[in-house]
């Protein structure tokens, strides 16, 4: 009897001859890496599904030095978690990333991001020694100045999570924060309101899009805004009772509804107006943004915008695997995604009841 031939195993080579490339190419095609030619892109996936290629798990991450590991980077705001501020925002992050390393056979590794110059060194090093196989980072961490560029330059893969900066990532999920925004603030204008002001923000994404959308809307409207009822002064609750008191300081020249950056920010408002003596929403309306845990135990419950954390930090990490696994499930570079409203009882008409 003849003894079985066991079939030739296609290498890249092969690949790359078959598709008129170079190795590196069809390395770069197989990574979900971006800039490259799509008629380059297409030629080559022809290429491997004409040829039946198809890597060796254990060769691929010999070859690659990549480890079964993905990173995710703690936002350095270290300050806001000592408050506790920013703990439920954290935890969304780490189960939506932990969903998709269960399922896709990875194991999470929290890392943590300090604003300092070293951050990128330890990030590319954890890498380099098949610590970690790439990362996903989430603002603010994005934020940390030089460390989008440094992974780049460095070729080491990640993913971000709103970074104010779109074209620093190499991918990115973020959410459509300025229309959500803009949704809530013409909600407002629609009850009647008009002395609208805006309290907190930063410069981050959420900061920067959230009061984007607001003045966006206002100026559709026609509706004229003063320059001390814009605050920039973070996101946290403390933001809030310090833009609120300033708001509320003089009683008959007030607003009559607050837009705030988050619902953190939107409950220190409310703290101030209570402060001040106003009744929410019978004298103010008020509008948070993230559909935090809190924003349904305030009095009144919050109108809010949902901030979907968990689906983005999960579709952050398919990113990533499929720049690691590019014979695996596909996934796109780039992913805006929506927030959708949440109307509570934080919103009547001016000078109304709630009903």
């Amino acid at each position: 009897m003849t003894p079985r031939t066991k079939p030739e195993k296609i290498t890249i080579r092969e690949v790359a001859a078959h598709a008129g490339v170079a190795v590196m190419t069809v390395s770069r095609v197989m990574r979900n890496e971006p800039h490259v030619a799509q008629d380059t892109r297409e030629a080559v996936l022809k290429s491997i599904q004409a040829l039946g290629y198809r890597p060796l798990h254990s060769a691929r991450s010999l070859a690659a030095s990549v480890a079964r590991v993905i990173g995710l980077v703690v936002p350095h705001k270290t300050t806001d978690f000592a408050s506790k501020a920013g703990y439920e925002y954290l935890s969304a992050l780490q189960m939506g990333a932990l969903s998709v390393c269960l399922e896709r056979g990875y194991t999470l590794m929290m890392v943590k991001g300090h604003q300092t110059e070293t951050t990128a060194e330890e990030l590319i090093d954890l890498v380099k020694s098949r610590q970690v196989g790439g990362y996903v980072i989430p603002a603010p961490a994005t934020e940390i100045v030089g460390l989008l560029d440094a992974l780049t330059a460095a070729e080491v893969p990640f993913s971000a999570i709103s970074p104010l900066r779109m074209d620093k990532a190499q991918r990115w999920v973020a959410a459509n924060e300025h229309a959500a925004s803009s949704a809530l603030t013409q909600h407002l204008i629609d009850q009647g309101h008009q002395r609208i002001a805006f309290a907190g923000g930063g410069a981050v994404r959420a900061g920067v899009e959230r009061q984007g959308g607001f003045r966006a809307a206002m100026a559709t409207a026609g509706l004229k805004v003063p320059a001390r009822w814009y605050s920039d002064n973070g996101l946290v609750f403390e933001s809030g009772l310090s833009a609120g008191n300033t708001l509320f300081a003089d009683r008959r020249q007030r607003p009559t509804a607050v837009v705030c950056a988050s619902d953190d920010v939107a409950a220190g408002v409310i703290a101030a107006a209570h402060c001040c003596g106003l009744r929410v929403p019978v004298d103010l309306s008020v509008v948070g943004f993230d559909n935090s845990g809190l924003s349904r135990k305030l009095w009144p419950a919050l109108t809010t915008a949902n901030l979907p954390v968990e689906e983005m930090t999960a579709m952050a990490v398919k990113q990533l695997v499929a720049a690691l696994e590019p014979a695996g499930q596909p996934a796109p570079a780039t992913s805006l995604v929506d927030c959708d409203l949440v109307m509570r009882q934080s919103v009547v008409p001016p000078g109304t009841s709630p009903s």
